[in-house]
């Protein structure tokens, strides 16, 4: 029976990390319609409206009950990446971010906004994550 402290918080921590699942319609985020055989296709030259877009060179990530929103930045080669996450509640595991490659972790502190830059000068991706990695992002250059 000694182990069942350790099992319990190893469930507790997959059931409040491993959140997979799409937030309730009214977290927030507008719903987007999936397309249909009538929606004509984008031109490739046009920005994907629903990527995430920097606002003034930074691209702000929230950190909630959901993990990382959004979670994947796409950037060309050379554009500077900034990520500014902004955690926004008590009701997550996710209080501090890690990126493994770049060997760089920051804490998180509730409302506080804390920006990390990635390298950008060379194709890569490079994976973020919350402390226990069950929560996840990347950063794509291409």
């Amino acid at each position: 029976m000694r182990s069942l402290p350790l099992v319990l918080s190893l469930v507790l921590g997959i059931v409040a990390c491993g959140n997979t699942t799409s937030p309730p319609a009214d977290a927030g985020a507008a719903a987007v319609a999936p397309p249909t055989a009538t929606t004509p296709p984008k031109a490739s030259a046009a920005p994907d409206a629903s990527a995430p877009q920097p606002v003034n060179g930074v691209f702000k990530i929230v950190v909630d009950g959901w993990g990382f929103t959004p979670s994947d930045i796409k950037v060309k080669v050379g554009e500077p990446v900034s990520l500014e996450f902004t955690r926004i509640t008590d009701e997550t595991c996710v209080t501090k971010v890690v990126f493994p490659e770049l060997k760089i972790t920051k804490a998180l502190p509730l409302n506080t906004p804390i920006t990390v830059t990635v390298p950008s000068d060379a194709v890569h991706s490079y994976g973020f994550q919350c402390g226990m990695a069950m929560d996840t992002g990347t950063v794509v250059i291409e």
